[in-house]
């Protein structure tokens, strides 16, 4: 029989091969760091509502920062292994030619022995704090190999490990399978919302938006120099635990339509305070009822979030819910209405012009029926009401001289019938929150505006592990950049009774202090007179 054939997977071996290169390859990593740099791009620009399922929790997304992980790994993998066989087991015995070639090159002559040369110069080495290594070479010579601050080495493949654990945190933040959640809660002042995913209830107390007053460099009217600018928003909210009614410090009724239902995948449940009647707390609504009882309390910040039960829960808009506007009607009643708004999500931060009929004065007879004229039959005076919203600009300009906040403002306007029956307009002015204005033996007041604070609650739990990440990054930052490593190789030959020392530094080493060392080291060598002076080679 013949030899025996053992079959080998060698085809696999070779397609791991190939894998494992590619991983590991700079060419393939700098094509994965752009892909994840567009897609970052893109989840930047895509609204913050959306960007979370689409980018950052989506599987591609997550998939990307896989691929880099497992370069990242591989790179630190053949880095370390690299790394650990030079510090290990470096080359120490070398052939002359390689030391003739080396930056300070510096050859001398001496009567003595190998051994008595190479005894001095470890002493030497030694006191210097270098670590000496010796090898015999086959022409009888020793090769020695005296460095230092080889830390310097760890630093890259240390970088390389922070990367891996970055990457691993990112990934472990941007999954919600492991723990990871993001979530953004709407809120109106003085009402309530349960989150569901962290269970924790949350009022908000007041939404405050600041502005401040800048300096136009081109105005665009003359007398208008100035605008407002939004230059913060606080939240002030009160987080509550769920607890008996009977212990509770505040009652709430649920909001049905918000309530979890089957096949409902709405984040939230929205409440309100819970009326009193004379037979007590009872729903009015249609929902349920919820005791309450505060747990903390915290004035909300762009980029200063409150951190609840290992939640984090970070200001980040808002939306006008209503302008709420008193209406004294010219027989001296007092409605008070709440004027809704519809964003318009085309342009972003603007809001439609929202009409409400207000009926202020009227005047004419309505055959009989004074209390509401009919606008197609008799000639008579309705004012309505245009509300107007525009946030985040630079404000409206009136007229001359004057100049109105990006806040909601309501425009006023007077409706008229004549005795054709058309309705005609006519403009009566602009009122500001906090302001009123008298129409006729009427007076319109624009109360105040509320708001939906936008909350966005965050659990992560790879946030201890990214700071782990970038302390390693530090420790090999500093170990790769201010630690010094030095090396200094020698070649010590023997011929006829007297001994020939060549010195080398390698190229890549810079400073006067390793000179001093070969210098002191020659220096060292002076038990025996030397037969022939030293040179230095041109570097």
């Amino acid at each position: 029989m013949g030899d025996k054939h053992v079959d080998t997977p060698s085809d696999e071996r070779s397609l791991a091969t190939r894998i494992w290169g590619l991983l590991g390859s700079i060419k393939f990593a700098v094509g994965a760091l752009l892909l994840i740099a567009a897609a970052s791009v893109y989840g930047a620009m895509t609204p913050p509502a959306q960007a979370t399922e689409k980018v950052w929790h989506s599987l591609w997304y997550r998939s990307l920062l896989g691929i880099i992980l497992l370069s990242a790994v591989v790179c630190t993998v053949d880095r370390f292994d690299g790394v650990l066989k030079r510090i290990r087991s470096p080359r120490v015995g070398v052939a002359t030619k390689v030391v003739q070639a080396l930056r300070g090159y510096k050859r001398v002559r001496f009567k003595g022995t190998t051994e008595g040369a190479a005894a001095a110069l470890t002493s030497h080495f030694s006191r210097a704090r270098y670590s000496v290594l010796a090898e015999n070479s086959e022409d009888g010579g020793v090769s020695l190999l005296a460095r230092k601050g080889m830390s310097k080495l760890l630093g890259a493949p240390i970088v390389h490990v922070s990367l891996v654990v970055i990457i691993a945190a990112t990934i472990w933040g941007v999954s919600p399978s492991l723990g990871s959640y993001r979530q953004v809660i709407q809120i109106r002042e003085g009402e309530f919302t349960h989150e569901r995913h962290s269970g924790i209830w949350v009022g908000c107390d007041d939404f405050e938006i600041v502005y401040s007053e800048e300096t136009l460099s081109e105005p665009a009217h003359a007398d208008i120099k100035t605008y407002y600018k939004v230059s913060e928003y606080i939240s002030k909210v009160t987080f509550y635990e769920e607890v008996a009614l009977a212990e509770a410090e505040r009652i709430v009724e649920t909001i049905p339509q918000t309530e979890p239902r089957e096949g409902s995948d709405w984040p939230f449940t929205l409440a309100v305070e819970a009326k009193r009647d004379k037979g007590g707390v009872a729903p009015h609504i249609g929902g349920s009822l919820v005791g309450l009882r505060a747990t903390d309390r915290a004035a909300i910040r762009v980029n200063q979030p409150a951190h609840v039960q290992g939640h984090d829960f970070y200001q980040q808009s808002c939306d006008i819910r209503a302008l709420r506007v008193t209406v004294t009607t010219a027989k001296g009643a007092r409605e008070s209405h709440d004027i809704s708004l519809r964003l318009d999500r085309e342009r972003g931060v603007s809001y439609q012009p929202t009409l409400v009929p207000l009926l202020i004065e009227e005047r004419g007879t309505s055959d009989g029926n004074d209390e509401t004229p009919a606008m197609a039959q008799m000639p008579g005076r309705l004012v309505g009401v245009t509300a107007f919203a525009q946030r985040f600009e630079k404000g409206m300009p009136l007229t001359a001289g004057q100049h109105m906040a990006p806040s909601p403002a309501v425009r006023l306007e007077e409706i008229s019938i004549d005795e054709a029956g058309q309705v005609l307009g006519q403009q009566l002015g602009w009122v500001q929150e906090g302001q009123a204005m008298s129409v006729g033996a009427g007076r319109f007041a624009f109360d105040e505006t509320i708001y939906d604070t936008v909350l966005e609650v965050r659990r992560q739990p790879g946030v201890w592990l990214l700071i782990v990440g970038f302390a390693i990054s530090g420790v090999g930052l500093i170990l790769a950049f201010w630690v010094p490593m030095r090396e200094i190789r020698a070649k010590i030959i023997s011929q006829a009774g007297e001994v020939e020392v060549l010195f080398g530094i390698p190229r890549s080493y810079r400073g006067d202090d390793v000179s001093e060392i070969v210098a002191g080291a020659v220096k060292a060598l002076r038990g025996v007179e030397p037969l022939e002076g030293s040179r230095r080679r041109a570097t």
